[in-house]
């Protein structure tokens, strides 16, 4: 969705087992991988455990509910989104500029990537040097 464009997902979940720790991580790293804000809601009282979570383009935690009824509310600054989209998290993480720009090929995918408007916009993928300096592409 994300090599489409997409800024926001939304992920509902309903999970009442002790794993809610892996989704969270797992959230985490969709956030950062896809780097889009991504809100997973999970079912709270007797359906779920709660602690839905709501991701920044970076994986970092904007904000993660207890285990009770809980109403979220959070600014998407398209902005930030952006700019880490184009300069990476930290000046360092441009996942979806190296997705694109790999050499590799795996045969579940077919013969590479397919040709993406909004992926050809990011700009050219930047190899920080170490020490927050943008580098060379």
């Amino acid at each position: 969705m994300c090599c489409q464009g997409a800024e926001v997902i939304l992920h509902p979940t309903m999970t009442y087992t002790l794993d809610r720790d892996a989704e969270l991580a797992i959230a985490r790293a969709s956030a950062a991988t896809n780097q889009c804000y991504f809100v997973d809601i999970n079912v709270a009282g007797e359906l779920g455990v709660g602690r839905s979570v709501v991701c920044g383009p970076g994986g970092e935690v904007i904000h993660q509910a207890g285990s009770g009824r809980e109403l979220i509310a959070f600014e998407v600054d398209l902005a930030y989104l952006r700019d880490v989209r184009e300069r990476g998290w930290q000046c360092v993480t441009q996942p979806l500029k190296s997705f694109r720009d790999s050499k590799l090929v795996f045969s579940a995918y077919g013969a590479g990537v397919a040709p993406s408007d909004f992926l050809s916009g990011l700009g050219s993928l930047v190899v920080p040097n170490g020490d927050g300096d943008p580098g060379k592409t």
